[in-house]
């Protein structure tokens, strides 16, 4: 028998390799198979110093995808920085593959940083592989690939694609089907057995019969099953997976009869597709008809999907529920389904080559258009319940079961959108919004948002002034301010012409933090003050303590440290009466900035511990990152050097991992503090100039109750060095990268 090749997983878990480098490369549960000759010229090319992209060509089933994770786990330790899989067939549009990228390598959008920016400085000097699959439906983001590679040096790609990218420096592969017999020769059982492709169906086929074995009488028919399945692997693991319940001879027959029937398919598609469209088609026909329904059925789910989901859509009269779950069970058996083991539940998956199958079938019969309304209604339905919990004591969990949904809610907007379906496009902007906001997918929701907000001009009104007001809302995160106002302003203008009181509340408490960004105090009082005067007439427990807690974070600006105080102790009674962790979070830290600034610091580092913990909870790495930082601020004051170093250290860190350039300012700032601990002028001032270079940049001023503090740090490190030695180490300061400067603050003082 063609050998398997070893586990290369094993080998790199046996020397710590695994655990050591940063991936996240799938586990796979069987050997590969024959592909030694392909995986020695991957790994050879993958690392020459002249080549940053190799594109694996081929039609649906020839194994691909296993092959880059293959060729990934081989060459891990050559890549320090990472190797990462981002799985691509989920999505449609070429604008969310970077998004996609971002959020497989654990980045999120910060405010006022588009996620493009975050993830090219993020690789820009990472010696990092990414492992890009199924490339072929967003082939228009060739030339974002190409630019990833031009600004991040260290950077190699490994794709998947059934058509190359055609961009320059690519190196194609292509991978072709696994190697056979000569049908017309007669082999013995031991040279029947040395080839790749009957290998691999042996082995699947005795995955589900143990006691499966090749004979002299059955060697010609097996042989023969895997010449006419092209030596495809799909074809032939969905092949293996029918010997629980025929013989290699029967099966043969079988095929024989139904490669017949349809050698009259699609001339334009290559003739490995071809095959593997018969051999979908042939372990299609083999299941009963409830199965074929459900087959038919599950292919609108475009992620993993709970049996529930299944249920709701595929079932209905006269289809029990039980019925569902025993069909899904028939079509895991048959390999046209995967299992897809999930923390608290058991999903599913159907392999995008497949899918493509069931949903032609699907679009085929009579049944396409009411199952696609089941499935919009039931994520349209997910998406409404989920947004008041994104509010309460469930946040957390309603937050990882959109995550689990995420690929199925964009397939249902995207359906809607293709229907021209407006209202329900409305709905699901109006509801996913602080979903997208909250998971860092703003890009995401604000193409979505863009798209539908064009064309439902006159459709349902009041909920295009909600989605307006969301819109709005993700524009001022990504530090928009232009069109945050715009949006802003034309919900509030459609709000009060509805008579939606909440609404029009929600978008003056939006455009009071847009005016506050930009300086503007007073017209940030003023819609704050309209807005909590509503609220307060409406009695809605979460507005009022939002805007309270809003104000408070503009009084301690302004260094009016007893009102922020009030402001915050109502907004965090009212926050823990909600249940809303987050909230309570954002809360507690900003009555530890306060306690901080009155100097009563064993207080305030109680309550900012409170809300690290709270923030670590729920994974939160902003407010992990601004606990950390106010935390150190309290150490130095402590004199606690060492503490105060470590937790700057890692707000630093957490700063930068999610593009908060405030977050880095405000650390540099606290360094430049320690450094005056440490009596280095020279360290403190170019800390300083660094900060003020970057506060220049983002045109983000001193607030007014920090003034002091600073103009006072300036003043010593002036007396300090003198007027002319100052002035060289400020400039020096100023002159430093982002990179530079992170550098130098976390470098032991010299």
């Amino acid at each position: 028998m063609s050998k398997a090749r070893e586990d290369p997983f094993a080998t790199l878990r046996l020397l710590g390799i695994v655990e050591r480098i940063p991936n996240n490369l799938p586990a796979q549960p069987t050997p590969l198979v024959g592909r030694e000759q392909e995986l020695n010229t991957a790994q050879e090319l993958i690392l020459r110093d002249d080549v940053r992209l190799v594109t694996f060509t081929g039609s649906g089933g020839t194994g691909k995808t296993r092959l880059a994770v293959e060729l990934a786990a081989t060459v891990l330790n050559n890549f320090p920085s990472g190797v990462f899989v981002v799985f691509l067939a989920p999505i449609k549009e070429p604008t969310f593959v970077l998004p996609t990228i971002a959020s497989s390598l654990g980045l999120k959008e910060a405010e006022g940083r588009p996620i493009d920016q975050t993830l090219k400085e993020h690789l820009r000097d990472r010696r990092t592989l990414l492992v890009l699959d199924n490339f072929e439906q967003v082939l228009a983001a060739s030339s974002t690939v190409s630019e990833l590679l031009r600004e991040c040096p260290e950077l190699k790609t490994l794709v998947t694609s059934r058509i190359p990218l055609h961009i320059r420096g690519e190196h194609e592969l292509p991978v072709l089907p696994l190697a056979l017999p000569d049908p017309k020769k007669l082999l013995s059982v031991e040279m029947t057995l040395s080839y790749p492709a009957i290998t691999l169906f042996v082995q699947r086929a005795q995955a589900v019969r143990p006691d499966f074995v090749v004979t002299p009488e059955n060697a010609s028919p097996i042989a023969q099953i895997c010449v006419r399945l092209d030596g495809l692997p799909l074809a032939l693991e969905l092949a293996a997976a029918q010997i629980r319940i025929m013989l290699p001879a029967v099966m043969l027959q079988r095929m024989k009869k139904r490669l017949e029937f349809l050698t009259d398919g699609a001339q334009d598609l290559p003739p490995r597709q071809r095959t593997l469209r018969n051999t979908i088609a042939w372990s299609f026909d083999l299941l009963d008809p409830m199965v074929k329904k459900t087959f038919r059925r599950v292919s609108v789910f475009a992620g993993s999907f709970s049996a529930h989901a299944a249920e709701t859509v595929c079932g209905g009269p006269p289809d029990p529920a039980q019925d569902i779950l025993h069909c899904l069970t028939k079509l895991v058996e048959g390999s046209l389904l995967n299992r897809v083991d999930a923390e608290d539940e058991i999903r599913f998956r159907m392999l995008e080559t497949i899918r493509e199958f069931a949903f032609e079938a699907l679009a085929a019969s009579d049944e396409v258009k009411s199952t696609l309304e089941r499935f919009i209604e039931f994520y349209l339905s997910l998406s409404e319940r989920s947004e008041p919990e994104l509010r309460g004591p469930k946040q957390a969990a309603w937050l990882t079961r959109l995550d689990c949904e995420h690929d199925n809610l964009a397939a249902a907007l995207h359906w809607s959108l293709e229907n021209n379906d407006m209202n329900r496009c409305l709905r699901f902007c109006s509801a996913l919004w602080r979903f997208w906001s909250i998971r860092g997918h703003l890009t995401e929701g604000r193409t979505w948002q863009t798209r539908v907000l064009s064309s439902s001009n006159s459709v349902n009104q009041p909920m295009r002034a909600k989605a307006l007001l969301g819109a709005g809302a993700l524009a001022a995160i990504q530090d928009d301010p232009s069109t945050a106002r715009t949006l802003l302003h034309e919900s509030l203008n459609l709000s009060r012409k509805l008579g939606d009181e909440e609404t029009t509340a929600f978008a003056m408490n939006s455009l009071a933090l847009v005016a506050r960004s930009q300086g503007d105090f007073d017209e940030g009082r003023r819609f704050h003050a309209e807005s909590l005067a509503i609220l307060q007439k409406l009695q809605s427990k979460w507005g009022i303590a939002l805007v309270l807690n809003n104000l408070g974070v503009g009084a301690r600006g302004q260094g009016d440290f007893e009102e922020a105080r009030k402001l915050h102790e109502q907004s965090l009674g009212l926050f823990r009466e909600l249940g809303d962790k987050r909230y309570v979070a954002s809360s507690l830290f900003n009555l530890g900035m306060i306690l901080e600034r009155k100097r009563n610091y064993a207080a305030a580092r109680g309550l900012l511990n409170e809300s690290l913990a709270l923030s670590r909870e729920l994974g939160d790495k902003k407010g992990i990152a601004e606990s950390l930082l106010v935390l150190g601020s309290v150490a130095r004051r402590q004199n606690d050097r060492e503490a105060s170093r470590n937790f700057l250290a890692e707000s630093l860190r957490l700063s930068f991992d999610i593009g908060s350039k405030q977050g880095i300012t405000s650390c540099l700032e606290e360094f430049a503090g320690l450094a005056c601990i440490d009596g280095d002028a020279k360290r403190m001032t170019k800390l300083l100039g660094a900060a003020e270079a970057l506060r220049d940049a983002m045109h983000a001023p001193i607030l007014p109750a920090y003034h002091a503090d600073h103009e006072h740090d300036i003043s010593v490190a002036r007396s300090a060095l003198g007027e002319e030695e100052f002035a060289v180490e400020w400039t020096q300061g100023r002159t430093l990268t982002l990179e530079q400067a992170i550098t130098y603050a976390l470098a032991t003082k010299t």
